[in-house]
């Protein structure tokens, strides 16, 4: 049974944990919540996939060897059973007075027995107490700063900055101080981004790189196609919901809002679409408000 815990802003900035690729981080952060009082549970990656990545293809095995290579958790076995420590979880976590105690033994006890994952390099030492789970301790420390710097800057140039190093696997073109980075982020969110990459990889295959300027497409087409959904203004003018995704989408939409989109590349001719569609979207509203009760439409 999931239980209740705590994660402080910290941890996203922890360099050690940035050594972990994105799901084994998010499934650490799930162990926290399957491990008992003393942070234990099961060592059983399928049953724990199901229960933390339901929706992700990936392979549980290989993140939690790769999550206990760099010390964060121990694998052991004890009579024949398997289970996992979290490393330092009693020093800066704090269950509910009510928790159930732990029924899972302690490892390095007589019968237990520490595994090495294969395919990795031995586990790291046991990590002293540097906060790397979700304590305070956890939260950058205080540096000297230049005048008007603050905690939330540093968090978010350390959000650009890993949005960044995750898009350069990618193959996405573009450099780290593109200010693209912050609107996405502010914008969309670092999973959606991530999400339009593979979306935008349907359209150019790897090896070959995405141009920022692509996948800001795509992005836009995202929020777009989201709204008008709701709002139900493609239907109304008889426009394909996926209007961006073909040539011929393209030129019956802008069939429709009677645009000219002779001789512009086809970034160009969406943005167009999206403007006209976003004006029409605005008189409808304010035809709506104004008009007397019961007619609106």
């Amino acid at each position: 049974m999931a239980r209740s815990r705590n994660i402080k802003p910290g941890f996203f900035c922890n360099d050690a944990i940035a050594e972990l690729c994105a799901l084994a981080r998010l499934l650490f952060i799930g162990l926290w919540l399957l491990a008992d009082r003393l942070g234990r549970l099961e060592d059983n990656p399928k049953r724990i996939r199901v229960l933390l990545l339901p929706y992700d293809q990936c392979d549980a095995e290989s993140l939690l060897a790769e999550i206990a290579s760099r010390g964060f958790i121990e694998r052991y076995t004890v009579q024949g059973k398997r289970f996992i420590q979290v490393v330092n979880f009693t020093r800066h976590q704090n269950p509910h007075c009510k928790e159930a105690e732990s029924t899972i033994p302690a490892p390095c006890k007589s019968g237990a027995s520490t595994d090495v994952a294969p395919g990795f390099p031995e586990r790291a030492a046991p990590l002293s107490d540097s906060g790397f789970l979700i304590p305070d301790s956890l939260s950058p420390q205080p540096q000297s700063s230049g005048p008007g710097s603050s905690g939330a800057e540093d968090l978010g140039r350390t959000a650009e900055r890993l949005l960044f190093e995750e898009l350069q696997k990618h193959r996405v073109k573009i450099a780290l101080e593109d200010p693209l980075l912050k609107t996405w982020l502010s914008t969309h969110g670092h999973a959606k981004v991530l999400a339009a990459v593979l979306q935008a990889r349907t359209a150019k295959p790897d090896p070959q790189p995405i141009p920022r300027t692509y996948l800001d497409s795509v992005l836009a087409d995202q929020s777009w196609q989201g709204a008008a959904r709701n709002s139900s203004l493609l239907m109304e003018l008889r426009i394909p919901t996926d209007w961006s995704e073909s040539d011929r989408g393209i030129n019956a939409a802008a069939h429709v809002l009677g645009l000219d989109l002779i001789g512009k590349d086809k970034n160009s001719c969406k943005q167009a679409i999206r403007a006209a569609l976003h004006a029409h979207a605005k008189r409808r509203a304010t035809a709506n408000q104004s008009a007397p009760s019961g007619l609106t439409h």
